[in-house]
């Protein structure tokens, strides 16, 4: 019995990436509570912004790809995501408002966070179908694949 179209991974596959998602929630957490943590030296203002775009583009791409809440291809796993992501970089950039951790909180960190997660999960699911769409056609004609 050949794996179902819409499953581009295995399951150890699947674990893999779920391990690697929830490795990077926590260096991300931790990179983003360090007390006084500042990007200097980098020819470019804001630098912040680029790092925080990044990151949070993994970390949606991760938990997509991980397909926690569906199959990676499902629509359904690409919106409860992003919506997770987006309500996680409200709570972490609210987090940094404490005074103690001596960090910067502001909307342009958010919405470098949110778009960042709205490429990931947009990318990982469209690799997804890519993958699902190319096994199914290697179901239907063993040798395309070569």
């Amino acid at each position: 019995m050949s794996p179902r179209p819409s499953t581009p991974h295995n399951r150890r596959t699947r674990g893999a990436i779920r391990a690697a998602f929830w490795l990077w929630a926590l260096t991300l957490f931790t990179l983003t509570h360090w007390p006084g943590l500042a990007i200097e030296g980098v020819p470019i203002e804001r630098p912040d912004l680029y790092a925080h775009l990044g990151v949070f583009g993994l970390w949606g791409a991760l938990l997509a790809w991980g397909g926690f809440f569906g199959p990676p291809v499902s629509l359904r796993n690409a919106g409860l995501s992003l919506l997770t992501g987006v309500v996680y970089a409200a709570i972490d950039e609210s987090l940094q408002l404490i005074p103690a951790l001596r960090r910067h909180a502001g909307f342009d960190d958010f919405a470098a966070n949110t778009l960042g997660l709205a490429l990931g999960v947009s990318g990982a699911m469209l690799v997804a179908r890519w993958l699902a769409a190319r096994r199914a056609n290697h179901a239907n004609n063993p040798t395309s694949m070569g």
